[in-house]
Formats: structure tokens, sequence, C-alpha cells
């Protein structure tokens, strides 16, 4: 079966740019013959069934949308983290997790140069304050993280917005690909420490992240 849903023109909303910044969406023209906005048609089918989805204008729906869009602080600490939903989750020392970034090495960024060149970063590990002073690690310095897949020497940028016990690494940025660290997964115990000193004469290019794949 099919539902008549209006068209993008025809309804009110909010959409979101690539930069998560949120604009109001406001209907240039009226519906045509018996069209309505998706939110209107689910109201409609959980009315028709004996249930109720707890609003009915787009007023509503906005308003709880409101709610569990807001910003949340993070009381408490932990020793191991989890990123995901549901109980936390102790994978050991320290728990590496990944997403994407906007701007990567994937299908969607290809030819992509000037934003590339713009806002593109090489491959990095962010790890909290507290967790950086244990493990003997400065902003800007370089960190070696391990996993059973493997490992790779990373520069390090240290940072609040990382929950203790988190050493977060984006999936697919120049000079690391994560699933070589993560076989798959989006998370999985890890250790992390200071890389070596450089030695005398290595160039900088020998100096960029780099990735063992453990046997």
């Amino acid at each position: 079966a099919f539902l008549p849903a209006a068209a993008w023109a025809e309804r009110e909303g909010t959409v979101t740019d690539w930069e998560g910044r949120p604009q109001a969406l406001a209907a240039v023209r009226p519906t045509a013959g018996v069209a309505r906005p998706d939110w209107e048609i689910f109201a409609g089918i959980a009315l028709a069934r004996g249930s109720d989805l707890g609003f009915a204008s787009i007023g509503d729906l906005q308003a709880e949308a409101a709610v569990l869009l807001a910003p949340r602080e993070v009381s408490g600490t932990r020793v191991t983290a989890w990123t995901g939903t549901g109980k936390p989750q102790r994978l050991g020392d320290m728990t590496l997790v990944t997403y994407p970034l906007l701007v990567d090495e994937g299908r969607l960024s290809e030819g992509a140069t000037e934003l590339k060149a713009a806002l593109g970063a090489e491959a990095f590990v962010e790890i909290h304050p507290e967790d950086a002073e244990k493990h003997g690690l400065s902003d800007g310095g370089r960190a070696i993280v391990r996993t059973e897949a493997g490992e790779a020497e990373l520069p390090v940028r240290v940072t609040e917005h990382v929950a203790l016990g988190a050493l977060f690494v984006p999936f697919n940025q120049p000079g690391l690909a994560a699933n070589a660290l993560l076989s798959g997964g989006f998370s999985t115990a890890a250790s992390v420490a200071p890389a070596a000193t450089q030695t005398t004469g290595e160039t900088e290019a020998e100096t960029d992240a780099g990735v063992r794949v453990g046997a």
C-alpha cells in the first residue's frame, strides 16, 4: 500500500546541515489532494490501531524532539567507557571507539580537493586529560594505540569531549583505516602509550600516522 505523504515543499519541520546546524523548514505551498505530512500519517495510523503517539500537531512533535536532542550534562566518572546505549561495557584498560567524520577518505568525499584542504584532517587519537596524564601523553605528542588486531602510531589530541577511559580514532582518515584496529567492529579493548622518541634523520613522511597489523 502507498500512503499519500506530502512533498518536502509542502511540510513544516526542521532540517540539519552537514555541520549539525538546525534550520526551520516552512511549507511553500499547500498539500495536493489528500496528501499529509509524514508525522500526521503515522499519528493517524496509531490512532486507528488504538494507540496514541502523544502528539497532535507539528508543534507537539517538535517540543518532544527538543527535549530528546537537548545537550546533556555528564556526571560521574569511570575508568573505562562505552559510548553506545545500554549497560556500560568494560572492555579493558581503555575502550577504543570510532565513527566516520564528515570529511574523510570515503566515497562521498572523492574529488572534493578544496573541501579536504579546508576541513580534512590526518588520522589522530583523542583522549581525556586525566587519561592522558595517567598514560604520560600530551596534546600534540604521539602515541601507540594497540589492540588485538594491530597497532597504530598517531598524533594525540587531549580533550574533555572524550569520556574517561575512552580513546577515539576516526574511522577512515588519511594515514589510517580504523578497521585495522577494530576488525569490523566499532569498539574494542585497547592500550595506549607514548610513542618512542623519533630517531635522528627520520623524514616527516616517515613519522606520519602509520599502522601495523598484528599477526
